[in-house]
């Protein structure tokens, strides 16, 4: 694999980490009084918050597409850019 694809990888994998990662951290925050700013957030997308669903009789199709954003999801993903810069 060249040296390129596997930094991009690498990034990729880092960025995913870090939103679990503050998606965990805000779940946690949520129930501590003077954490839960970590929680706060807004959720965005395409047919929510019910999905659009289109009907053909025969198939049936649905599309959404959601995404919350946290204040412990951007700082996760933050610090993830941070350590692929520094690191890779």
């Amino acid at each position: 694999m060249a040296k390129h694809a596997k930094n991009d990888l690498i990034g990729l994998l880092l960025l995913l980490a870090g939103v679990i990662i503050g998606s965990f951290l805000a779940d946690l925050a949520a129930g501590i009084e003077w954490l839960s700013w970590l929680s706060y957030g807004r959720s965005i997308g395409i047919g929510w918050p019910t999905p659009i669903t289109v009907d053909l009789v025969v198939i049936q199709f649905t599309f959404g597409l959601s995404l919350h954003l946290s204040v412990a999801v951007i700082l996760g993903l933050a610090i993830a850019c941070w350590a692929w810069r520094k690191w890779f």
